[in-house]
């Protein structure tokens, strides 16, 4: 562990905490007002989400309307303009849908600027009614307050003509000093031709006035309307969502992403925006789909393991599984004498990292497998078309024999017999693979079989014996024969549910539960017994819990080191020694133990957004960031 693996921390992140005292404990470490242009926004969900959550918990004591939030932002990315190309703009393409892990603003490719100056914003909202002359007149009234407010007029008339506001700037000297931002919200609901006025307009200001475009776009893109973009200014910043659809955007985000250390971009852009976008559509996603965003999801929360980040770039779910059987592929290198040795310490480390990825992960994957066969290799709504209900299941270690587990064996009802024999022997055969068939398997299969396959006798007298010595009525007879058919249609699928409930039994007993599994390290997870009191529904939870109700947690101990180091970077070793000297229940316990404990509160604090690792260069990197 050396100082070149660091973390950098990103204090705009707190905005995602929902409790106001967190709120105002994470902005102590501003001093006199809050300046909100401090933050740098990294991990950015839907804007219009994560305002209101601000808004709502800040409305007692430090409410902040979203205009003025947003000049805030707009602060931030304005030190960061260059003089030399006063006309930019940057494209934030970010889908309402998705929740978890939104792409990051990327604003560093643009220079420092070397003088703080202000800036006017102007933000236009999509309206299919709305014509150029609109457009134009909102952008003169806010231009028409900067004249106001600098003394150049003396009225404040919200009807000023646009093009007697810009010959008053370009004959002023703050011409010089005014950034006019322009916002643009859901873009892409703009007619075509509007948006071709609207860049046109764009394009006749830029000589005259030093102009910034934000477009938010939601994932509806196409390559056209990249090119179209891209055309009246000198550079352009484009930041794509994962599920974007257009393949041309997936180019883009592997392009322009590269360089990025979040993880998930060393991935095929291509095919993970092509699974997002199937589950932001509720598609029902194969089983080798569903474990690649599932892998992914691991990959976030342990992301230091070198056992997940071999799974997540597996490319058939054959891969996956050969990994989390412990069978790392062997790292050689040439000695001195020409002989191929295998490298002991990396097998070790991989070895640990599969054990400790097994022992939460196994269960899952084998109930999975056994019914994405028994449903034919597709996964449907009820597992979860969004990423965090995929999420949510995957902190679940009981997802064996849970509501889910249950109607995945209830869906069978109503497939053939001869269907559910073939898959059944499928699924044997895979069991047999884990543990032998049991006799419970058996008689479960026998008990379907048979409730499938008898005939269900609901009386012993047949409806024409309630009128032997009498006269027969056609209508009474066929009401008797539709009253049978009735009784005996509600007791044949309870059968069906009783039988399909041993089968899922039996299926179950043959999976280990969570609690018999041999631990990687039951101390990792901070001296607690059993995974299921540290995997918590949500990892917000747990933190803001930790930071609020305990102040010798170990949250709360890395959550003051960020408070006190706002703009720094994380050298890992020095904090490690900070971290272990604030802690009373460290003296007496191996180093080991405390490291764990360590890594762990980073891998909560990494996975909400707050830090960030950057292990190549890291103090540097995070240098040329600020």
């Amino acid at each position: 562990m050396s100082d070149s693996e660091a973390f950098h921390f990103f204090p705009g992140t707190i905005a995602r905490f929902r409790k106001k005292e967190l709120f105002i404990k994470a902005l102590q470490f501003s001093e006199g007002p809050i300046e909100l242009a401090k933050l740098r926004y990294r991990n950015f969900r839907s804007t219009v989400e994560m305002l209101r959550e601000f808004e709502l918990a800040l409305h007692d004591d430090m409410y902040f309307e979203r205009e003025q939030f947003l000049l805030h932002w707009m602060e931030a990315i304005q030190r960061k303009a260059t003089l030399k190309r006063p006309t930019f703009a940057h494209l934030l393409i970010c889908p309402t849908e998705r929740r978890l892990n939104e792409v990051p603003v990327l604003l560093r490719s643009l220079k420092k600027c070397a003088s703080y100056t202000p800036f006017s914003l102007v933000k236009i909202r999509p309206d299919f009614q709305r014509n150029i002359s609109e457009v134009q007149q909102e952008i003169a009234n806010i231009l028409a307050r900067y004249l106001f407010k600098c003394g150049l007029t003396n009225t404040r008339s919200a009807y000023l003509p646009l093009e007697f506001i810009v010959n008053t700037l370009e004959k002023s000297e703050r011409n010089k000093e005014l950034l006019l931002v322009v916002m643009v919200e859901e873009l892409h609901m703009f007619p075509e031709a509007l948006r071709e006025e609207f860049f046109s307009l764009c394009n006749a200001l830029r000589g005259r006035l030093q102009i910034a475009i934000i477009a938010l776009c939601a994932n509806e893109l196409t390559s056209k309307c990249l090119c179209m973009l891209s055309s009246p200014f000198d550079r352009m910043d484009v930041s794509v969502c994962p599920s974007a659809s257009d393949h041309d955007a997936a180019k883009i985000l592997s392009l322009k992403l590269a360089s990025s250390t979040d993880l998930f971009f060393k991935l095929s852009a291509a095919t993970i925006s092509y699974l997002f976008d199937k589950c932001s559509r509720g598609q029902p996603l194969s089983v080798t789909d569903f474990s690649r965003l599932y892998l992914y999801c691991m990959l976030e929360h342990f992301r230091c393991n070198e056992a997940t980040v071999r799974c997540v770039t597996a490319s058939t779910f054959d891969e996956a599984d050969r990994i989390l059987e412990r069978k790392p592929v062997k790292c050689t290198k040439n000695n001195k004498l020409g002989k191929r040795k295998t490298d002991s310490v990396v097998q070790e480390r991989f070895r640990d990292a599969c054990n400790e990825y097994m022992c939460l992960h196994k269960n899952f994957f084998f109930g999975i497998r056994v019914l994405s066969v028994l449903n034919k290799g597709r996964l449907g709504r009820r597992f979860g078309s969004t990423f965090n209900d995929i999420y949510c299941l995957m902190q679940r270690p009981s997802f064996v024999g849970s509501k889910e587990w249950r109607e995945g064996f209830l869906s069978l009802i109503g497939m053939d017999m001869e269907e559910f024999d073939n898959t059944f022997q499928e699924c044997r055969q895979l069991i047999e693979k884990k543990k032998p068939t049991s006799n419970g398997l058996e008689l479960a299969m026998n008990e379907w079989k048979q409730s499938r396959t008898e005939q269900t006798n609901v009386s012993e007298k047949t409806p024409l014996n309630n009128f032997q010595g009498g006269k027969v009525s056609l209508r009474k007879l066929q009401q008797q024969i539709e009253l049978t058919r009735h009784s005996a249609s509600r007791i044949q699928p309870s059968l069906e549910k009783k039988a399909l409930s041993s089968l899922s039994a039996a299926f179950a007993s043959l999976l280990q539960p969570p609690s018999t599994l041999s631990l990687y390290r039951a101390t990792y997870y901070d001296d607690r017994a059993s995974l299921d009191s540290i995997l918590e529904p949500s990892i917000w939870r747990k933190l803001e819990s930790g930071i609020l109700e305990c102040s010798l947690s170990d949250a709360s101990v890395i959550f003051s080191l960020y408070r006190n180091h706002v703009v720094d970077s994380l050298g890992v070793s020095c904090w490690f020694s900070e971290f272990k000297h604030q802690m009373k229940s460290s003296h007496g316990k191996r180093v080991e133990l405390v490291l764990a404990r360590f890594y762990r509160v980073l891998a909560d604090f990494e996975y909400v957004g707050i830090i960030s690792p950057y292990r190549r260069n890291g103090i540097l990197y995070c240098k040329k960031m600020l």
